[in-house]
């Protein structure tokens, strides 16, 4: 009886262990896997973001050339004022 119940056991025992290193190895994949899923996912955001920044960037830029449109537009209209101003308040000679 004794004869078959220790090769028993050590078969048993290098199931539990063969299963415990299995599970051991699945879990390390499932995490590397894991990780690179996460390392994915910032490379894409940060991809995003700079694509966003662009945009901003660019929406920025036109903006600064419709102002500076403007602001030379202020400055020939104060300059035909001054004209009429001018020509309205002209000193009798």
């Amino acid at each position: 009886m004794n004869a078959t119940i220790y090769p028993t056991i050590l078969t048993g025992l290098g199931v539990i262990i063969t299963l415990i290193v299995t599970m051991h190895n699945l879990a390390k994949t499932n995490q590397q896997e894991t990780n690179r899923r996460i390392d994915d996912l910032k490379n894409d955001l940060k991809e995003l973001l700079d694509a966003r920044f662009k945009v901003i960037d660019s929406q920025f830029e036109v903006v600064n050339v419709q102002f500076q449109k403007l602001e030379g537009n202020v400055a020939d209209i104060r300059h035909e004022v001054q004209e009429i101003k001018r020509v309205i308040f002209k000193p009798a000679a």
